[in-house]
C-alpha cells in the first residue's frame, strides 16, 4: 500500500513536471517562431501566425512524446505493482523480524544487565575469597607450626611411654616374684589353716564340755545367790535383836548364824575379788575368747573359795559406773569378748558388731541413765571428774549405749530422744556435752567415722550398717536396684559411683524415706579419698549374692550367725563391710538374670603417679576398674 501511494505521488509529480516542461518548451517554440517570422517579414500578424503554427506543432510533438512515455510508464507501472506486493510482503516480514529482533535486543539488554550484576557479585565474591584465602593461608602456617609442636610432643610422649613400658616390665617382674612369694605364703597359710581347723575342732569339743560345766555352775550360782540373800536377811535381824539374845533364846539356830566377817567376805567376793581376778585372767586370755570360758574360770575359783555359794553374773547386778571395777567387769566380760571387730585396725571397727541382746542394751541404757541422773550437772568436765578412771571403761560403755540407741530407737530428733529415754534434762549444753563425749569414745575405741553430714549422729548410725527402723526400706531399695542393674554390675562398680546411684535412686523413687535418704546422703562423699560406706555396703551385699548364686546356696544360711560367719569369711569382701541384721536383706538375695540390665554410668578416672617411699621409684597407677 505504501509503495502504491509512492507510485501515485511519483506519477502526479511527473505530470506536473511534464506540464511545466511543455509550457516552457511551448513558450520557447512560440518565441523562436515569432522571432524568426517577425525578423524575416517584419509582419506582426504573420509572426503571430508563425508562432502559433510552431506552438501547435510543438504541442503535437510533445503530446506524441508524452503518449509514448506514458505507455512505457504504464507498462513499467504494472510490473512495479506486481513487485510492490512482494515488496510489501517482504516489508511485513522485515517489520515482524524487526519487532522480534527488537524484543530480543531488549531481552539481551536485560540479560546484559543481569550479567553485569553477576559480574559485579563475582567480583565481590572474588574479593571475599581472596580475603578468606589469605586467612586460610595464615591458619595453614599456624597449623603447620602446631603440627610441628605436636609432633615434637608426640616424640617426647613416645619416649615417656617407652620408659613407662620399661618400668612396667620391671614392675611386672617384681610383681611376679612377689606373687611367687605370696603363693608360698598362701601354701604355708593353708597348712596353718588346716592346723587351726583341727585346733578349732578340739576347742569345739572342749566348748561342749565347758557348756556342760557351766550348766552345773549355774545351779551353784543360784544357790550362792540364795545364800547371800538369806545372809543379808539374817544380818538385818541380828542388827535388830542383837546377837547375844539370839544365842541365848535359840541355841538350836546357831548353825545358820553367819558372822559379820563372813558376810563381808561374801560381799567382797562379788564386788572386789571378782573384778580383780577377772582383770588378771584377761591379761592372759585372748581378746576373742568367749565370755563363758572366762566366767567359768572365775566361777571355779570362787566355788573353790566358797563351796556352798555360787557366783552371780555381772550383768545381773546393779553396778555403779563410778566404780571402776564394775565398769571393767562389765566391759571385759560382757562386751569385749563379744565384739567381733575389736582386733580390726583403728578406723575400721564397727561397734554394732558387739553380739549382745536387746535386753542387755536396754539394761545398759537404764543403768547409765540412773547414774547420769545422780550427777549435779551434766557437763564435759563434770563427767571426767566424777568418772576418774585410767582405762575409761565408762566412756566405752556410754559410747556403746549411744550406738545401741542409734540402732534400735533413734529418729530425726536424736539427742532429744536420747535424753527423753534416759530421763535427762534436754538442752543445748547437754547435747554439746554428749557430742564431745561421743567424739572421745569414737577415738578411744577406734571406730569408723562418717565423712560428712551430721558427724556424730551419722557415725553412730554407721556402727550397725543400717539402723533397725530402716532395714525394710533398705532391703526394698537393694531389691529395686538389683532388679534394675543386676548383682554383677553392682559388685563391679566403684563405691563412690554406687553410693551416688543409690542416693539418686532413693530420692527419685522414695522421697518420703527421710531417715534412709539422710543416711545415703551422708555416705555419699564428694572426696575421692573418703570411704563411700553405702556403696561399699551394697557392693559387699552384691558380692555375697553372687557367691551364693555361684555356689548354689540359699540366702537363708545368712540368718544363722555361725553359718553366716563361716560363709562371709570365705568371700573377699571390702575391709569396711558390715551389716548387723541380715533378716530382711537375706530375703532379697535372689538370682538375677544378666539379660537386658542397665549399665551404671562410669566416671572417667585419670592415671596418677605414685611414689614408693622405700625404693623412691615413681609408678604409673591405673585407676580402679
Amino acid at each position: 500500500m505504501q509503495l502504491a501511494a509512492i507510485l501515485d505521488r511519483a506519477m502526479s509529480n511527473l505530470k506536473y513536471t511534464k506540464i511545466k516542461q511543455w509550457l516552457i518548451f511551448s513558450s520557447v517554440v512560440f518565441g523562436v517562431s515569432f522571432g524568426i517570422s517577425y525578423a524575416t517579414n517584419r509582419d506582426l500578424r504573420n509572426a503571430l501566425a508563425g508562432g502559433g503554427i510552431g506552438l501547435t506543432a510543438s504541442s503535437i510533438g510533445v503530446l506524441a512524446l508524452d503518449w509514448r512515455q506514458r505507455k512505457s510508464l504504464i507498462e513499467n507501472f504494472s510490473s512495479l505493482q506486481a513487485n510492490s506486493s512482494e515488496v510489501e510482503k517482504r516489508y511485513e516480514n522485515l517489520k515482524r523480524l524487526h519487532a522480534k529482533k527488537t524484543s530480543q535486543l531488549k531481552q539481551l539488554k536485560q540479560d546484559l544487565t543481569k550479567v553485569e550484576d553477576a559480574i559485579s557479585n563475582l567480583g565481590r565474591n572474588q574479593q571475599q575469597l581472596e580475603d578468606t584465602l589469605k586467612q586460610l593461608e595464615q591458619q595453614k602456617v599456624h597449623l603447620s607450626n602446631e603440627i610441628v609442636e605436636k609432633e615434637s610432643q608426640a616424640q617426647s610422649l613416645c619416649l615417656e611411654v617407652q620408659q613407662l613400658e620399661q618400668e612396667q616390665q620391671h614392675q611386672c617382674q617384681r610383681l611376679e616374684e612377689q606373687l611367687a612369694q605370696k603363693r608360698d605364703q598362701i601354701q604355708a597359710l593353708q597348712e596353718s589353716v588346716e592346723e587351726l581347723t583341727n585346733q578349732l575342732d578340739t576347742l569345739a569339743k572342749q566348748k561342749i564340755e565347758v557348756e556342760d560345766d557351766i550348766k552345773v555352775l549355774q545351779t551353784s550360782k543360784e544357790k550362792l545367790h540364795a545364800a547371800i540373800t538369806d545372809a543379808k536377811d539374817l544380818l538385818k535381824e541380828l542388827n535388830k535383836l542383837g546377837e547375844y539374845q539370839i544365842l541365848k533364846t535359840a541355841p538350836e539356830n546357831q548353825s545358820i548364824i553367819i558372822s559379820h566377817k563372813e558376810i563381808d567376805d561374801i560381799e567382797e567376793a562379788n564386788s572386789n575379788t571378782l573384778p580383780i581376778e577377772l582383770s588378771s585372767e584377761n591379761s592372759n586370755t585372748p581378746v576373742n575368747q568367749p565370755s563363758d570360758a572366762k566366767n567359768t574360770t572365775l566361777i571355779e575359783e570362787a566355788t573353790d573359795k566358797y563351796p556352798e555359794k555360787s557366783i552371780v553374773n555381772t550383768c545381773q547386778l546393779d553396778f555403779d559406773i563410778k566404780n571402776a571395777r564394775h565398769n571393767q567387769a562389765f566391759w571385759e566380760t560382757e562386751i569385749l569378748p563379744n565384739w567381733q571387730h575389736s582386733d580390726r585396725p583403728v578406723g575400721q571397727r564397727f561397734l554394732g558388731s558387739v553380739r549382745i541382746d536387746q535386753d542387755i542394751s536396754d539394761y545398759l541404757l537404764q543403768v547409765i541413765g540412773e547414774n547420769l541422773r545422780r550427777l549435779d550437772g551434766l557437763t564435759y568436765d563434770r563427767l571426767y571428774q566424777e568418772f576418774d578412771e585410767p582405762q575409761q571403761n565408762w566412756l566405752k560403755l556410754l559410747t556403746l549405749a549411744l550406738s545401741e540407741y542409734a540402732y534400735y530407737y533413734s529418729e530425726d530428733r536424736f539427742w532429744e530422744g536420747f535424753c527423753e529415754r534416759l530421763d535427762l534434762p534436754i538442752g543445748k549444753s547437754v547435747e554439746n556435752t554428749l557430742r564431745k563425749i561421743v567424739l572421745d569414745g569414737i577415738n578411744n575405741l577406734g571406730l569408723i567415722k562418717s565423712q560428712s553430714g551430721y558427724t556424730y549422729v551419722s557415725t553412730l548410725w554407721l556402727q550397725s550398717g543400717i539402723p533397725k527402723q530402716n532395714l525394710n526400706h533398705f532391703a526394698q531399695l537393694v531389691q529395686e536396684v538389683s532388679d534394675a542393674y543386676g548383682w554383677w554390675e553392682l559388685a563391679h562398680t566403684h563405691d563412690q559411683e554406687l553410693s551416688q546411684t543409690l542416693m539418686d535412686f532413693s530420692q527419685t523413687k522414695h522421697a518420703a524415706w527421710g531417715t534412709l535418704n539422710n543416711f545415703l546422703k551422708v555416705s555419699c562423699s564428694e572426696q575421692t579419698d573418703d570411704v563411700a560406706l553405702s556403696g561399699q555396703l551394697v557392693r559387699g551385699i552384691a558380692m555375697v549374692a553372687q557367691q551364693l548364686e555361684q555356689q548354689g546356696q540359699s540366702s537363708q544360711a545368712l540368718l544363722d550367725p555361725k553359718q553366716r560367719e563361716d560363709l562371709l569369711s570365705q568371700y573377699y569382701l571390702p575391709s569396711s563391710f558390715f551389716l548387723r541384721d541380715w533378716s530382711t536383706v537375706a530375703q532379697v538375695l535372689t538370682p538375677k538374670s544378666s539379660e537386658s540390665k542397665q549399665r551404671l554410668r562410669r566416671q572417667q578416672r585419670s592415671l596418677c603417679l605414685q611414689l614408693d617411699i622405700e625404693t623412691l621409684n615413681t609408678q604409673l597407677v591405673l585407676p580402679e576398674q
